[in-house]
């Protein structure tokens, strides 16, 4: 068995070193910096009194929310700031493509994925949300990009992009529930990179058995859904010698296990794609995950697992 298991995660897409993304790259050096761009269709209507009121319902209003004075800018963007704490971000509109018209072709030539290339090419403006100063744990810090950035999602978002770690992830019916969520980075993959973890590690391992002793509840939830509920579980799949961890939007559940639709876009198996109608037997389990109206999330017990590997 292949010692290492490439781990991945719902909707990330990885597309590589491209030109257009140099300029932020050079900001990315720094370990704190974070940030989520969006890219639209049109531009966003945004004021200061609009941001705030946003940021509050994302957030809460304590610790208080205080706007920052931004001096005029000589561009066409706009941009906003603001303090939670001890932490200070910025929200930046720019009425502009993120990707000039110059890179579309490499972008054709390097992403398979159709929907994906429409959106870098045809979107017609972006808005970012950026950490800018101030010091905190990175899931901190990512918790507060991530519940701003699922505010600013609408109908003329088409795609997002992790800065930092130059990774897209479309947008679905669970891009706001995981951005809400307590590790939102997943939306790109364990904290925007693919995870190599060895196949006996004792954490994964732990959340497997975790997430099958719990399997009844994740039953129950199912059977008893509502409309506005989403159901994901994570189990193995393989193409010959190669074996890819990945997610399925799941159609039906029982004791048996689950079938449904493949929720990632594979990095590693080349015998799937994302919407595949795919099945996990109730043995492979890996994780399961379920996203509430509320924004709750329930299950996802290897993501701790993944992330405390990566960091450690």
């Amino acid at each position: 068995m292949n010692p290492l298991l490439m781990m991945s995660a719902i909707t990330a897409i990885g597309l590589g070193v491209l030109a257009f993304v140099a300029w932020k790259r050079r900001r990315a050096q720094s370990p704190a910096f974070r940030s989520i761009a969006i890219l639209r269709r049109s531009p966003p209507v945004l004021t200061e009194a609009r941001l705030r009121a946003l940021v509050e319902r994302a957030l809460g209003d304590v610790p208080e929310i205080v706007m920052l004075p931004v001096p005029p800018r000589d561009d066409v963007a706009s941009l906003f700031a603001f303090m939670r704490g001890e932490l200070a971000f910025g929200v930046i509109c720019v009425p502009r493509p993120y990707v000039d018209a110059s890179m579309h072709d490499e972008v054709r030539a390097s992403v398979e994925d159709e929907s994906v290339v429409r959106a870098l090419t045809e979107h017609k403006a972006w808005i970012s949300v950026d950490h800018m100063r101030g010091s905190a744990e990175a899931a901190e810090i990512d918790a507060i990009i991530g519940r701003v950035a699922a505010e600013l999602i609408d109908e003329e978002a088409m795609l997002l992009y992790d800065v930092r770690h130059q990774r897209f992830a479309k947008i679905d019916e669970m891009t706001r529930d995981m951005l809400r969520g307590p590790a939102p980075m997943m939306v790109f993959g364990a904290d925007g990179t693919e995870v190599a973890i060895e196949a006996d590690d004792a954490a994964i391992e732990a959340a497997k058995r975790q997430a099958q002793d719990r399997w009844q509840e994740f039953l129950i939830a199912w059977h008893n859904r509502s409309p506005e509920e989403h159901f994901s579980v994570k189990g193995p799949f393989h193409d010959g010698r190669n074996t890819e961890h990945m997610w399925l939007t799941v159609e039906d559940a029982n004791e048996q296990g689950v079938r449904g639709a493949v929720g990632n876009v594979p990095s590693v198996v080349k015998n799937l794609k994302e919407g595949d109608p795919a099945s996990i037997a109730f043995a492979d389990i890996e994780d399961w995950l379920i996203f509430e109206p509320s924004g709750r999330m329930r299950g996802g017990f290897s993501m701790g697992a993944m992330l405390a590997r990566k960091m450690g």
